[in-house]
């Protein structure tokens, strides 16, 4: 509400309703962040500079002064997990390091991730000890780079179903896959993991794709198997579709 600037990610909020909260005179600007919509998303380097614009922005009644400014840096579930907050951190301590007379403070606040909020608003429980399931893994289904699958080593993502007696190999019981949207990446990522020739997953083991993880009002979950789910949400939807994006893989 006391904010002079807001540089939003595409996946936070609506302009419209921050809006609704900002004052008057804040400048709201989106930085897109979507993979799938280049066209609209500035890279993250060019972010970093934004902000760094800002924060040397001129008064506006006087252009020799200089006017602290309040931004705020919107992004959607929690900042740090896959949401390159890191960057632009090193970019204001960078730059205070440069000008230690401008004082440069910033806070990061937490938040929900999809990782989580969406697979518990769904019914999906990501560990359960009734059925010896006491650990999940999360994975980004997308690499800096915005492109392919990221480096997912055979051993983590190898079934426990078949070697129930030995917890402490490495493996994990459920697997989250953020930025998977995409059905032709989800079917090869499905293909890797009960085609894995050392200890694969069950084909039929029970998945699940939510899109817009976590919006209350917009999500939408898929349930089948590995094997299935592609088909399944192609034949809920028109068949030419290509993406669910917002979604997640569980």
């Amino acid at each position: 509400s006391r904010a002079d600037v807001v540089l939003y990610d595409s996946l936070s909020l609506p302009e419209s309703e921050i809006h609704q909260i900002v004052p008057d005179h804040c400048l709201v600007q989106c930085v897109g962040k979507r993979g799938d919509q280049k066209d609209t998303s500035l890279k993250q380097e060019d972010i970093n500079e934004l902000l760094l614009q800002h924060i040397t922005m001129n008064d506006d009644n006087d252009d020799n002064k200089k006017t602290k400014k309040r931004i705020v840096r919107l992004k959607g579930g929690d900042p740090m997990l896959f949401g390159r907050s890191q960057s632009e951190v090193q970019t204001l301590r960078q730059y205070q390091q440069q000008q230690p007379d401008n004082d440069v403070r910033y806070h990061i606040i937490p938040g929900l991730s999809s990782c989580v909020a969406g697979p518990h608003y769904a019914g999906i429980p990501l560990t359960d000890p009734t059925l010896n399931c006491q650990s999940f893994a999360v994975f980004s289904g997308t690499n800096a780079h915005g492109i392919g699958l990221g480096d997912i080593q055979d051993n983590t993502i190898s079934s426990n179903n078949k070697n129930n007696s030995n917890k402490n190999n490495g493996m994990v019981d459920t697997l989250v896959f953020l930025m998977i949207g995409k059905l032709e990446k989800l079917q090869s990522l499905c293909l890797k993991l009960y085609q894995n020739d050392n200890d694969g997953w069950d084909a039929d083991t029970p998945c699940a794709i939510v899109q817009n993880a976590g919006r209350i009002s917009k999500q939408r979950v898929w349930r089948a198997t590995l094997s299935t789910i592609v088909q399944t949400i192609q034949k809920d939807l028109e068949l030419h579709e290509k993406s669910v994006s917002p979604a997640i893989f569980i």
